[in-house]
């Protein structure tokens, strides 16, 4: 995967948020020149990612970790990331921890950084082999921290500073082999199809069952008009619907880059779904013959739409099209 720069430190927006905290472990004065290492470091690091020292960035406690602790559990969701700098004892129980290593012949500085955990991104319904979140600010703080540990100690022996320089780049994802080559359209294609033809039915029959409730029917007939031009006038209506309809889905296809609308001919898929909405009109013109009332178009209607949907989520099971439509007692050369 192609590497990026890792981008400075944002801000935490909020009354009283902290961007970073650190403390210090120890049990000298906040101003001791035991800890002057630590300051410059934060400072550094607060200089080096456009922060504010003693506002984005600031001591936040001094003395026993549990301190430390104590201010992140009182101001929840008040600091972004945390530091916690050991210059003695790291009492975690009733066990410590040392911190110096007088038998080395170099000074080793021990540090912990935390972050808000609210702040992960979150993994629910993502793949098993995705990589696991990352925080790029995180990576930019630690290294922040150590070219100010090392500016300062370069600074003391007068030599040019050391400088650490990192890019980050996403773990690679093998393809899934699940997902390779799946199609939604193959997957529940028809089950959504169904539904734009179907609201083209349930428009007409409604409205024609309103008009014979109302009787608006006979006015024509009161003009000189004849029955034929009422059911032509809804002929011409239900064309237009399922023209406007048919082109409608067709072109949401191409925008959604469905290979079904890009790969098959244009005028196959308009006459598929055109004539589908076509014959639902013609079924529509028949029940508006034996229905008088708009309530109970309403319930027929929704009637055949959802008589529709259980028939979608049945045939679109292979396993049940393979056992309604090919026995165990068709001989295998029979096969299709």
């Amino acid at each position: 995967n192609p590497s990026r720069e890792i981008s400075e430190i944002q801000p935490c927006i909020g009354d009283g948020c902290v961007t970073i905290g650190y403390g210090i472990i120890g049990q000298k004065q906040i101003d001791s020149p035991e800890y002057e290492w630590i300051h410059h470091a934060m400072k550094y690091t607060a200089a080096h990612n456009n922060l504010q020292y003693n506002q984005d960035v600031k001591v936040i406690s001094i003395g026993e970790a549990h301190k430390f602790s104590k201010y992140i559990t009182d101001n929840q969701n008040k600091t972004l990331y945390g530091v916690l700098f050991c210059t003695e004892e790291w009492k975690i129980g009733n066990v410590s921890v040392p911190c110096k290593f007088d038998k080395f012949d170099y000074d080793m500085k021990v540090y912990a950084m935390y972050f808000n955990v609210s702040l992960e991104p979150d993994i629910f319904l993502k793949h098993p082999i995705t990589p696991g979140p990352h925080d790029d600010s995180f990576l930019r703080l630690k290294i922040s921290i150590d070219n100010g540990i090392m500016e300062y100690y370069a600074k003391e022996k007068k030599i040019v500073p050391p400088e650490i320089s990192a890019t980050a780049s996403h773990y690679p994802m093998p393809a899934d082999r699940f997902l390779n080559g799946f199609s939604i359209i193959t997957f529940a294609g028809p089950f959504y199809f169904f539904f734009t033809p179907m609201v083209t039915f349930m428009i007409i029959l409604v409205e024609i069952a309103k008009e014979n409730e109302q009787r608006l029917r006979h006015g024509l007939s009161v003009l000189g008009l004849k029955s034929s031009s009422f059911w032509l006038s809804w002929f011409i209506t239900g064309i237009v619907f399922s023209i406007l309809a048919t082109l409608v889905l067709i072109v949401v296809g191409h925008i959604c880059m469905f290979e079904f609308f890009w790969n098959c001919p244009f005028l196959i898929t308009f006459m598929l779904f055109f004539m589908f909405s076509f014959a639902m009109i013609m079924l529509a013109f028949f029940l508006s013959t034996l229905i008088n009332t708009q309530r109970l178009a309403y319930a027929v209607s929704f009637l055949f739409l959802l008589a529709g949907v259980v028939l979608q989520v049945l045939l679109t099971n292979t396993l049940l099209v393979y056992i309604l439509f090919y026995p165990s007692d068709i001989q295998p050369w029979n096969y299709i």
